[in-house]
């Protein structure tokens, strides 16, 4: 007996990903799904490119050129530092000039990874501004599995869970946002060989296609690029309930300074819809109830199932 292959027409080469605060998330292909659920729940995305610079590996990767630092309520009022100073400012900038040809070559998309981790001078001045908004100090876990853990003014550095419930409705509104800016220049570089490679295979396919499909990818390329913040810098707002957490009767920050460039892990994109465009070579993000998606998948796939059919009947 002959099986029976049947193809889907996934739409563009387009894949995402989006990890919930209480549930695992999803995994989605094809640009037809992707472009159904940001109507469905009418959400905008941003884009910028992807590094294709020096990548043996496969990784994703962008490229970070800040930290900042804002505080809840961006107020403008003063709080008192651990070092005893008044913090005037609501929000504060932590330049980062990321050096694309050591470590990874760009900051790395991990998705295999639940922490934010990077090299330690950068990672000391983020936890160090970050302490002086809160007006708590850290210490480095003497069982070295954590980097940074919160010390009170009252020198308390040990947390029960009764302890931790207290501290996520009384104190930890103190904690400042924390934002990381991407690039959102150009996405590559004439130099680059592996621009070089991908522009050739595209003309070769170009040719085969005909002009009707070059007309296509032209259109598609127009509607990206009106859609991306060439000029400007992505930035990915972390909440002090992503970048905290409780364990072994420690509140520790989910950050480490061991790396020598910078991993994105799970924490950092936690109720974000991360798409990735494999022809154009763009990452778009949107803020996205990704729980939510979660528990209105079986809804949301009977929705789409009855649009198909309408169109296939009519």
């Amino acid at each position: 007996m002959t099986p029976v292959v049947t193809q889907l027409n996934l739409g563009r080469r387009q894949f995402g990903h989006c990890f919930g605060t209480e549930t695992g998330g999803l995994l989605v292909f094809g640009s037809n799904e992707i472009e159904l659920l940001l109507n469905y729940f009418d959400v905008h995305v941003r884009w910028i490119p992807l590094l294709n610079y020096f990548n043996p590996h496969g990784w994703y990767k962008v490229k970070t050129v800040g930290f900042r630092i804002e505080k809840i309520g961006a107020d403008a009022t003063t709080s008192a530092g651990d070092n005893g100073q008044d913090i005037q400012n609501s929000s504060s900038l932590i330049p980062y000039n990321e050096n694309l040809d050591v470590g990874y070559h760009g900051t790395v998309l991990d998705t295999g990874s639940s922490t934010l981790s990077m090299p330690r001078k950068t990672a000391n001045e983020l936890v160090e501004s970050i302490m002086q908004y809160s007006g708590y100090s850290y210490y480095e876990d003497k069982d070295k599995v954590y980097d940074y853990c919160l010390r009170s003014k009252s020198g308390q550095i040990e947390y029960t869970e009764s302890d931790w419930k207290y501290f996520l409705q009384h104190e930890i509104m103190k904690f400042p946002l924390l934002f990381m800016l991407w690039e959102g220049g150009e996405q590559r570089t004439s130099m680059d060989p592996f621009f070089q490679l991908e522009k050739a295979k595209k003309k070769f396919f170009q040719q085969r296609k005909g002009k009707r499909r070059m007309a296509t990818q032209q259109q598609q390329q127009q509607e990206i690029d009106s859609e991306t913040n060439n000029n400007g810098r992505l930035e990915i707002r972390i909440p002090p309930s992503q970048y905290l957490f409780h364990k072994h009767h420690k509140i520790c920050i989910d950050l480490f300074g061991d790396t020598p460039s910078i991993l994105v892990g799970s924490n950092v994109m936690a109720d974000k819809f991360f798409i990735y465009d494999r022809d154009t070579m763009r990452l778009g993000v949107a803020d996205f109830p990704c729980d939510e998606l979660v528990y209105k998948a079986d809804a949301i796939a009977l929705s789409y199932s009855q649009q198909f059919q309408s169109g296939t009947d009519q």
